[in-house]
């Protein structure tokens, strides 16, 4: 059976001593190349000479600066429009034949934001071929992003998170129209920054893709074989009898392995041979959830990992939920095998969740926490514990003014504000950094001297790196001090509302205080009044109130008196600016030094300057940053363990004496309350008895007066009589005794 379309692609070289050491062999190769990519490069030139053109279109074949890029079935460059001036990218077939009709057909029905846009078909009129004119990205390559100094670790969260988003919505539209692309990998997705700062990551080069109605598998086999499928990859080379018959989903492998590399910089896997690249590819399927395997130097041993490199520029939280979502990508056979509808269900839900900004202030780490749109507050806190292992309990956050929050209403809309964590029992302030640059290399570049082209490509190269890993650190740290700062006033700001709260609040109870006292004079003129005085219920509240003005006065004191500000003034940012302009220099004087080596003068110069830049940014680093740094850090610590937790205490403490003797004054006011209304009622009660017996003495002493009149009255009954007069005598004598 005829092999088609299956292309090899050099590796590019990736970190060794803090990411993976890279075959000696590819790397070799890969040096030599580009070594001589910089020797043989040509100044970029205007469009002149060997122009090319179609009817409204003109391009430029000889200029190497115009060659955007070639594959299997042609090359694509710069163009302009010849009455516009408006920029587009041109494709060329080296002939024209099925593949290229089918990937202008293709284009001409696929209209999506996240796909190359095709403007139109002209014929180019020296050769009279077909030409595809275009939308041109300005951003170049996903590839071309990635080998850029800076993201030599991957991208940060913000931009992954795009690249996902929007290779996941491109990748959707095509499944929808029964399209499969058969060739996902950075180099064919291309970057567009719009006018307003946006990007958007678009889907390009369909000239293996092919339409693949539901139901039905594809044959043949297409694709770069750093992403092939494995199964591919074992039909490719090691398939005599093997099935070559692949499914719609062959794709979502070349997503996982584009993902990785997105987040990282390199390639998940990369061994020396065909051979242990398919002993991994075994593995894997066997051992459910390696996302990478590392080949050991000089050695056939590998090493899975199951975790992104601790290196990498994704937050560890954002680490967390893509990590599952790249292995399930390499899931390769049984019912646990993804579908698309999972992986798109997957990005859908990833990119849907908020994000917040949350600084660790216990570790000097900025976390990012990725919240659901129907999750509470207490799965934040879950979250939060995953990564920092702060217990829930002792989780304490501070936004602007407000200690503690209770719920998302009271978290930041945007981006740019942070919440800031501390943990209320660790009294330690600590910075660990995940990137090391190595030094040594630094220093030992200036009396370095190459042997061949291809060594000092590769010192070269290394040290390019190496700088960038120290930017990256300086960048760390300068994150670190600007939150610290932040927290800092944040935490000023927190004591001196709260002081003045807890000022409000005492204001508060001495004049509820003086509200009580007067009701408990008015307490004791009933109580005597009721006969039932109780002398020490009000000594209890005389000597509460006395001990609690007192400790309250004093907290007042301490904390009007109290270091809560800290002068952090650093001079860590304006270092910071000098190594990152120095360092954009790094990469034309790498080019320049490699285009140089053919002539020793002009190399010794562009050496010479090589040597500048990387002799300051090395000094600034080390010589000014880390010694400014480890100075912050000390000083930090210092105000942390001392002036923060007793501030943080004296508050909490005068808050709880506050609401302690609220509580007691409540009760105390209650109290008074239930004894004041029994007091009334014993004393009403005396009255209406005093009252009554006084009424029954006047109709006694009447009926004194008028008993002879009675006498002469029932005389008849005279037992009736004696009976009363005796009743009348008991009656006389009880109300004597009584009044």
């Amino acid at each position: 059976m005829k092999i088609i379309g299956v292309r090899r692609r050099s590796i590019r070289p990736s970190t060794e001593h803090y990411s993976r050491p890279v075959p000696g062999n590819i790397a070799k190769k890969f040096r030599c190349e580009k070594l001589t990519g910089f020797l043989n490069h040509k100044p970029k030139q205007e469009m002149s000479g060997c122009l090319n053109e179609s009817k409204n279109y003109i391009w430029n074949t000889e200029c190497e600066a115009d060659c955007l890029g070639a594959g299997t079935f042609g090359k694509v460059y710069r163009g302009i429009h010849k009455q516009t001036g408006d920029k587009v990218a041109v494709k060329t077939f080296k002939q024209v034949n099925q593949a290229a009709c089918q990937e202008t057909k293709m284009l001409q029905s696929l209209q999506h934001q996240y796909i190359i846009q095709l403007y139109d078909i002209e014929v180019e009129k020296l050769s009279k071929n077909e030409v595809m004119i275009m939308e041109l990205c300005n951003g170049g390559s996903l590839m071309n992003f990635l080998n850029q100094p800076e993201n030599v670790l991957g991208l940060p969260d913000k931009e992954f998170l795009l690249v996902t988003e929007h290779l996941s919505g491109g990748l959707e539209y095509l499944k929808r129209h029964n399209v499969i692309h058969r060739d996902v990998k950075p180099d064919n997705i291309m970057r567009q920054v719009l006018d307003d700062g946006r990007t958007i990551y678009k889907l390009a080069d369909f000239g293996t893709a092919r339409e693949l109605p539901e139901g039905q598998n594809f044959y043949s086999l297409h694709g770069t074989e750093p992403y092939l499928n494995p199964k591919m990859f074992k039909a490719l080379f090691f398939g005599n009898q093997c099935t070559r018959e692949f499914g719609p989903d062959t794709d979502l492998w070349s997503v996982g392995v584009t993902l990785y590399q997105t987040a990282t910089g390199h390639l998940p896997f990369a061994m020396q041979s065909r051979h242990l690249m398919w002993t991994t590819y075994s593995e894997m399927e066997r051992r459910r959830g390696i996302i990478s395997a590392i080949q050991q130097s000089n050695s056939e041993e590998i090493v899975y990992q199951d975790k992104l490199p601790q290196n990498c520029r994704l937050s560890v939280g954002l680490r967390q939920l893509i990590t599952p979502i790249i292995a399930g990508l390499f899931i390769q056979d049984g019912d646990e095998q993804w579908s698309f509808s999972n992986y798109y269900d997957k990005i859908t839900e990833l990119v849907s969740r908020r994000v917040f900004n949350v600084f660790n202030v216990n570790k000097m780490q900025l976390l990012k926490i990725y919240v659901k749109p129907d999750e509470t507050f207490a799965d934040f806190k879950r979250h939060v514990l995953r990564q920092s292992d702060v217990r829930d309990e002792d989780q304490v956050f501070l936004y602007k003014e407000h200690l503690i929050v209770n719920r998302f209403d009271d978290f930041p809309r945007v981006e740019s504000e942070c919440i800031f964590l501390f943990d209320r029992t660790n009294r330690e302030v600590e910075f660990r950094c995940s990137v090391q640059p190595n030094l040594e290399t630094l220093s030992n570049f200036q009396t370095a001297r190459a042997t061949e082209a291809c060594d000092y490509y590769r010192l070269a190269y290394r040290t390019r790196r190496d700088l960038c890993l120290v930017k990256n650190v300086m960048e760390l740290q300068s994150t670190v001090c600007k939150y610290f700062s932040i927290f800092i006033r944040a935490f000023q700001s927190y004591c001196k509302e709260e002081l003045a709260e807890q000022r409000k609040l005492y204001d508060m109870l001495i004049e509820k205080y003086s509200e009580t006292k007067k009701r408990i004079c008015l307490l004791e003129k009933l109580e005597r009044l009721s006969r039932e005085s109780d002398i020490f219920f009000v000594e209890n509240f005389s000597i509460l109130t006395t001990d609690f003005m007192n400790q309250a006065s004093q907290s007042f004191d301490e904390l009007n008196t109290a270091r809560v500000e800290l002068n952090l003034a650093s001079s860590h940012d304006s270092y910071f600016s000098i190594a990152t302009a120095e360092l954009a220099e790094i990469n034309p004087l790498l080019k320049s030094l490699c285009r140089s080596t053919a002539d020793s003068k002009l190399y010794e110069f562009e050496r010479t300057k090589f040597c500048h830049c990387v002799r300051t940014i090395r000094e600034i680093f080390t010589e000014k940053v880390e010694p400014n740094f480890d100075d912050f850090v000390k000083v930090v610590k210092e105000w942390y363990q001392s002036e923060f937790f007793s501030n943080l205490k004296a508050l909490s403490n005068l808050k709880n004496d506050l609401n302690s003797y609220r509580a007691n004054l409540k009760k105390f006011d209650d109290e008074i309350h239930s004894r004041s209304d029994n007091s009334v009622s014993s004393i009403v009660s005396r009255k209406s008895a005093f009252t009554s017996q006084k009424k029954l003495k006047e109709t006694l002493e009447q009926y004194r007066q008028n008993s002879h009149d009675m006498a002469s009255i029932i005389e008849k009954n005279t037992k009736l009589v004696e009976k009363m007069n005796e009743l009348i005598l008991s009656l006389d004598m009880n109300l004597s005794t009584e009044v």
